[in-house]
């Protein structure tokens, strides 16, 4: 299973980029539902993606968490 994260969206094409900083480019027709920068995605096949909500949630989490710690410790 690849776990990706959606860099940014160009016109009809979803940058990615992997733990690994690897940088995939794909149609955004290869996702079943609609996808925003920051979704982490998992590969299921070679032309299709689905967007891991629980993750992106843990994720988002995660840095909200860090931002508060930054910014409360100034």
């Amino acid at each position: 299973m690849e776990i990706w994260s959606v860099d940014r969206i160009e016109g009809n094409t979803v940058i990615l980029i992997n733990s690994e900083k690897k940088i995939l480019d794909v149609p955004i027709s290869f996702f079943s539902e609609p996808i925003a920068e920051g979704n982490v995605v998992i590969r299921q096949a070679p032309e299709k993606f689905s967007v891991d909500f629980e993750k992106t949630a843990e994720k988002k989490r995660e840095l909200f968490d860090l931002q508060k710690k930054i910014f409360s410790d100034s």
